[in-house]
């Protein structure tokens, strides 16, 4: 693809949060509230490992 003619939807977010679930799989998701996200994401399960 040329430079320049990708949109939101396929643009790399620097701020996107990377997820990695089972061996190989992920996926990156940009909350509008990143904190809150990873807050619930806790809730849901706690044994999560976050790393910054």
């Amino acid at each position: 693809m040329p430079l320049g003619t990708m949109d939101r939807v396929t643009a790399p977010d620097s701020k996107a949060l990377e997820i990695f679930y089972n061996k190989y799989e992920t996926i990156k998701v940009s909350p509008k509230n990143e904190s809150e996200f990873i807050k619930d994401l806790l809730e849901i399960n706690p044994n999560i490992e976050v790393v910054f």
